[in-house]
């Protein structure tokens, strides 16, 4: 019953993600130094038809064992869950105070540590290297003003 469930899930975002590309294309993709209004939404449809048609491919190979081991409740997983949504609503509420360099830096590294127990190595060199990327891509290359919050960064 689950294999056939992530199978239609799957389609179901699939074609989500097509109607998101076909609408993103009438709207204009630009060009990389000129992205246009369907630039982002394209790409986003993009990754959404890729995880979805990995999904499908994904519930075809799963086997009854598997199938049987993910069906059940994970309270630790939802707990997880609540804790990612809180942290995402204080990333955004906080991004305007706090600015988009600093609340990008402690969200990643509380997703990093706090719900994905990493070693500190990898929450610090992925939440600088991640955080850095990011600001030079809005900031500098796609020309988005970012909150500096009361830093100025």
């Amino acid at each position: 019953m689950k294999k056939n469930d992530d199978r239609l899930v799957s389609l179901f975002w699939l074609v989500v993600a097509l109607s998101i590309c076909w609408g993103s294309v009438r709207l204009s993709l630009g060009n990389l130094r000129h992205p246009g209004p369907g630039f982002f939404s394209f790409f986003a449809g993009g990754i959404l038809g890729l995880l979805s048609i990995m999904l499908f491919w994904q519930s075809r190979r799963q086997g009854p064992q598997e199938k049987r081991k993910a069906s059940g409740p994970n309270p630790q997983g939802t707990r997880q869950m609540i804790w990612m949504v809180i942290a995402l609503i204080i990333y955004t509420i906080g991004m305007n105070y706090v600015g988009f360099f600093f609340s990008t830096i402690l969200f990643l590294g509380f997703l990093l540590r706090g719900i994905g127990h990493q070693k500190w190595s990898i929450v610090i060199s992925v939440t600088i290297l991640v955080t850095v990327i990011s600001y030079l891509i809005f900031q500098y290359w796609l020309d988005v003003q970012m909150p500096s919050g009361f830093v100025g960064i």
